[in-house]
């Protein structure tokens, strides 16, 4: 999975509250084959 985060909620709200919340901008749940089919590379 990969999670996407405003910049402002990273730098002001405390982690514990942003995982209680679920305080996420967008989640993407993707595959090792959808990476590569996206060229992506580690």
């Amino acid at each position: 999975m990969i999670y996407l985060f405003f910049k402002d909620t990273i730098d002001l709200v405390p982690w514990e509250d942003i995982v209680t919340d679920y305080n996420i901008l967008k989640r993407y749940d993707m595959t090792l084959d959808s990476l590569e089919t996206r060229n992506w590379t580690p």
